[in-house]
């Protein structure tokens, strides 16, 4: 008799009827209310630009476990978690141009080629044009992220990020599910009118997956 150790995520509604492959994958299908045998859902990720070593493991099976949940990842075109999550994304909105032209040292240029490689979209310059000052088109770009999924979700490890915040806030101000989570267990930062509240049933690598509350 199949019994699931980690039961679906009571706050976001959805029931799994299918036996998922892992508690991973059941927590992400349950985030985009998809089982993992359906076609995909789709999630919006963002996160911080830099990775501890101890961080790391549990960010690539977090985007491991999204891609065998059958999840269609958007994300950007930074080093740090965007650079995880290019390996699995089918979209990736990128500041810099097609030649790299805008890019900077924290920009994932090769991974952002190799997915196009792979067949992932690219819409480059989503910031804007080289016109267009680099601080605003990272801001401008990290608001476009949050636009592509109805389900958003946002990884602080090592500092405060100032483009997930805004992208977590631009997706709760379009009435999107919003989701994050802390490796460095440090609160998150308030998205506005409203509250976190932690997800029932989050443990393993979702330990400390939390939901945003909008106050009405």
């Amino acid at each position: 008799t199949y019994r699931n150790p980690e039961p679906p995520i009571a706050a976001i509604n959805h029931r799994i009827n299918t036996p998922p492959a892992t508690p991973e994958t059941n927590t992400a299908a349950a985030i985009t209310g998809r089982e993992p045998s359906l076609t995909a859902g789709g999630i919006n990720v963002a996160g911080s630009r830099s990775i501890s070593p101890e961080d790391m493991s549990q960010v690539e099976r977090i985007a491991a476990a999204l891609n065998k949940a059958g999840c269609d990842i958007t994300t950007g075109c930074a080093k740090g978690i965007d650079e995880v999550f290019a390996k699995f994304a089918k979209k990736i909105n990128a500041q810099f141009g097609p030649n790299g032209d805008g890019a900077f040292s924290s920009s994932n240029l090769a991974g952002v080629k190799a997915a196009e490689q792979r067949g992932a979209e690219v819409s480059y310059y989503a910031g804007g044009d080289l016109t267009t000052p680099l601080k605003q088109r990272l801001f401008n770009r990290s608001s476009v992220t949050a636009t592509d999924h109805p389900t958003t979700l946002g990884i602080f490890t090592q500092e405060a990020s100032v483009g997930t915040t805004n992208t977590l806030k631009t997706a709760a101000n379009a009435g999107k599910e919003v989701f994050a989570l802390s490796t460095n267990h440090r609160p998150l930062p308030s998205l506005g009118n409203g509250h976190w509240q932690a997800v029932d049933g989050a443990k393993g690598i979702w330990k400390g997956l939390h939901r945003w509350i909008p106050h009405t």
